[in-house]
């Protein structure tokens, strides 16, 4: 799966909306392996 989060209005918040998606998928989709690539 990919899951892409853009930060449109900066990186306010960014980090938090990521782990967010994070917690999600490792509750709902069972998740394990986990990878974050950032591009600036």
């Amino acid at each position: 799966m990919l899951a892409i989060m853009n930060g449109y209005s900066g990186s306010d918040g960014l980090e938090d909306s990521v782990n967010y998606m994070i917690d999600l998928l490792k509750e709902f989709a069972c998740a394990c392996d986990v990878e974050l690539v950032y591009f600036k």
